[in-house]
Order: structure tokens, then sequence, then C-alpha cells
């Protein structure tokens, strides 16, 4: 057996552990482009992924959670995003949501 052999056997050995590290720095990538602007939140209409996601400045509160919930929204803890389907009700969903967030923010 050459060097060479051993080193490619050493290379496939690898590559599970550098795939997963690159999807690990993928999604840090990600979550670092979609955060929001400070008291801002920010919507995301992701077509690749086929959904929308709202991004928040800080974490939600319990009656925030549940209107997103009953919104239909899930939370994503990788990327830190509530997300669901895009769609027109995905949308009317999401500007629904958002509009009980404030009315919410305003009465506390």
């Amino acid at each position: 057996m050459d060097g060479q052999t051993i080193v490619g056997n050493a290379d496939s050995s690898f590559k599970p552990i550098l795939d997963e590290l690159r999807l690990l720095a993928q999604i840090e990538i990600e979550r670092r482009l979609r955060q929001p602007e400070p008291g801002f939140i920010r919507e995301i209409q992701d077509v690749k992924k086929n959904r929308i996601e709202l991004i928040f400045p800080s974490k939600v509160n319990g009656r925030e959670q549940s209107i997103l919930k009953s919104s239909g929204f899930q939370w994503d803890p990788d990327l830190g995003i509530w997300h669901r389907d895009l769609s027109n009700g995905g949308k009317a969903a999401a500007k629904d949501a958002l509009e009980k967030i404030k009315d919410n923010k305003k009465a506390a």
C-alpha cells in the first residue's frame, strides 16, 4: 500500500465531518444575514425553501408565541426564526400574526 492510498482513505473518512462543518457554517452565515435591525421584525419570503420566515430582534414572549403558533408558524432553533409555508394562506397568516403582535405590544 502506498502513501497516497492511505491519504486518500483518510480523506474519505473525514468527508462526513467536513460536510457537517460546512453545513453548520452555512447555517451560521444564514443566521447572521437574517438578523433584523434593532426594534424591527424582519419578514423574508424564501422562495428557494418555499417558506415565510419571521425574525424577531429579541425573544418573543408567551403571548406572541401563541399568536405565531396559532397562525401556523413553527420555531426553528438552529436558525432562530419562525417559519411556515410560502403560500397565499401563509402570507395572509403572516400579515395577520404581525398585526396581532403589534396590537399586543401597544396594549402592553
